[in-house]
Parts: structure tokens; sequence; C-alpha cells
């Protein structure tokens, strides 16, 4: 499925028991699951990259995963036996930590202005943040204003929101003025 964009359904194949018979008789089915929009719209330019590499592996070193999700299971489980929740904390645990990191990181922006913990909010890294902030700000037929160079996942997110990317020239020399 390199080209998301021109299916117009995902079916994916299920084996179901039929009812009534024996435990190893089977009927497949189908089940049409729509592609989503955002799914649809989604073009990330880095995977294409990646994707497209034919690197020869170097046979004298081993391979290191840095991918999200490539983290071996098994070494987690040993190591944190939280991570696969496991061992829940409590709510009032997770309510707790969320305040002081949130107080946390107000004091520490608070040098720019005055910042308080009931304006931070967290998010597990720039992308999510940035996702958060598009499907807030901007919808289908609208644009944004993006710096070029700058980080793909812009393009990635408003693409797949609908939205319209316009570029501006970023000269790190300008002291980040915008060069409209």
């Amino acid at each position: 499925m390199k080209d998301l964009k021109d299916l117009s359904a995902l079916q994916l194949n299920t084996r179901n028991a039929v009812k009534g018979g024996s435990s190893s008789s089977s009927k497949r089915t189908k089940w049409n699951v729509p592609i989503t929009d955002f799914a649809r719209l989604t073009h990330n330019p880095i995977r294409a990259i990646v994707e497209g590499l034919k690197i020869a592996p170097n046979p004298d070193k081993p391979l290191i995963a840095l991918s999200i999700g490539s983290a071996r299971v098994e070494f987690l489980k040993k190591v944190n036996p939280t991570t696969f929740g496991n061992l829940k904390p409590a709510p009032e645990v997770i309510d707790a930590l969320r305040s002081v990191a949130r107080q946390a990181v107000a004091d520490y922006v608070s040098h720019q202005g005055d910042v308080t913990a009931n304006d931070v909010i967290l998010c597990s890294g720039a992308s999510c943040a940035l996702d958060l902030c598009l499907s807030v700000l901007a919808g289908p037929g609208q644009n944004i204003l993006i710096p070029r160079p700058g980080f793909s996942i812009y393009r990635t997110l408003a693409e797949g929101f609908g939205v319209e990317c316009r570029y501006y020239d970023f000269d790190a020399g300008q002291e980040l003025e915008v060069d409209l």
C-alpha cells in the first residue's frame, strides 16, 4: 500500500469460524473500511525518501533500529514493568504528576512573560504539539505560512487536515526576520 491516495477503501480479509460448524470450518469475509480523509491526504516527504533508499548494510556492524516502536519489548518488560500497563498508577498520582509537570514548564518559561500552569498543555513531542495546534487553529481550505527550509512535519500534518501550505524564505542570518 504505497499510494494511499489512490485507495478508496481498505479491505481486510478475516477468517471467522462458521457458527454452529466444527472448529476447523471457516468462512472468508471482507470488511470494507473506508480510508479517512486525513490518511488519504497525508504524505510524509521524509518517509518517502527513507523508504526509497537503497543502501547495503555494513556486514561488520549490527543494525541499530532508531525508529519509534522498534525497542526490544522483552528488554523493556524486564527493565520497567510499567511500560505495558502492568502496574498502573492511581489516577491521583497521574493528576499530581501532570500538575507538577505543567507548573515546572510554566516556571521554566516564565522569564518570557507571565506563564501559569493553566497556560501549559503537555504533549508527547513537537509532532504531537504541532498536530494539536493545527487541528484547532486551521481547517480544510485554509492556509498556513511556514518557513522554507523548515520542519517537514508542518507540511505533512497540514496536508492531512486539508490545509494549504504557503512558504516564506527563512534566513537565520536575518535574526529570524520573515522575508515575505
